[in-house]
């Protein structure tokens, strides 16, 4: 599922690698009444202390990484919508042909059992 990434996840990706930076995105609390926007500063790299969020979601390591590229700016990275979309239906068919009921299904990715349903039939 290596998916082209938005330009402003590819961008962190290019510093931290993939997977850190849509776990980064993942980790970000919702701005305002807007569900798809996320936004972090970031501090310069002589601002950067352990209790900062950007320490505490990806630790120190990345979190310096970030800074020296990214430091003195606020970034504002796609939620990447369109991957967590496609994960979420290749989970829900996992477990489906594991033997999980549609009713559990609905409860573990807080979905409808039809929206379930139209996942595990194709339609």
């Amino acid at each position: 599922m290596d998916c082209p990434l938005p330009e402003s996840v590819q961008e962190i990706a290019d510093v931290i690698g993939r997977d850190r930076a849509l776990y980064l995105i993942g980790q970000l609390p919702q701005i305002g009444a807007r569900k798809r926007r996320r936004c972090i500063s970031v501090p310069k790299p002589a601002r950067l202390t352990a209790d900062h969020q950007l320490v505490q979601i990806l630790g120190w390591d990345d979190a310096r990484r970030m800074s020296e590229v990214f430091g003195g700016e606020i970034l504002q990275p796609a939620v990447c919508r369109g991957l967590l979309v496609r994960w979420r239906h290749i989970a829900v068919r996992r477990l489906a042909r594991q033997g999980y009921k549609n009713s559990e299904l609905a409860e573990i990715f807080d979905m409808s059992i039809r929206g379930v349903r139209l996942i595990t039939h194709g339609c």
